[in-house]
Parts: C-alpha cells; sequence; structure tokens
C-alpha cells in the first residue's frame, strides 16, 4: 500500500469512521424509539450516499439522457425532491 493509499486509510480510519457510527448510533435511537421505520443504519447511510452522489459522479450520463444539457435549476429541485421523499417515504416519514 502506498503512502496515498495510507494516508488516506488513517484519515477515513479517524474522521469518516467516528462519523458515520455516531450518525449509525442516532438512528438506531430513533428506530428503537418507532420514529421511523425499522432500518439498518448503515444501509440507510449507503443508500443517502449513493443516491446523491450518483449526481456528482455520474454528470455526463445524466447530462446525456437529459437530451444532452446538464440538470436545470428546477430539474435538480425536482431530483433532489424525488430522492429526499423517497428515502424519506421508506423510513416512515413524509416530507
Amino acid at each position: 500500500m502506498g503512502f496515498v493509499q495510507r494516508f488516506l486509510k488513517e484519515r477515513l480510519r479517524e474522521n469518516l469512521y467516528e462519523w458515520a457510527k455516531l450518525k449509525e448510533s442516532k438512528i438506531r435511537e430513533w428506530v428503537e424509539s418507532g420514529q421511523i421505520n425499522p432500518v439498518e443504519p448503515s444501509y440507510l447511510l449507503y443508500m443517502i450516499w449513493a443516491s446523491t452522489q450518483h449526481y456528482a459522479d455520474f454528470d455526463y450520463q445524466i447530462c446525456l439522457l437529459n437530451d444532452d444539457k446538464p440538470l436545470n435549476d428546477m430539474q435538480f429541485e425536482k431530483a433532489v425532491q424525488s430522492v429526499t421523499s423517497v428515502i424519506l417515504r421508506g423510513i416512515g416519514l413524509t416530507v
């Protein structure tokens, strides 16, 4: 493993790991208190990350499928609302 990989692994372990465990703990509290539907906290976080990261990493495909144009402000807002709605409804909340 090279220097960059070791450095990133250490930084992620220090920052991301602790952050994610804190968020998972909070989600678990919500599940246990009945505030949201039962869900595995880590999978919920992965789903949120995957949904949002797609728009950043696959901009070319999104443009291609949008008649070779980037999403305009209204389309982007609709995408935000759609992702938000699907995730919140999936855990038993409303927008």
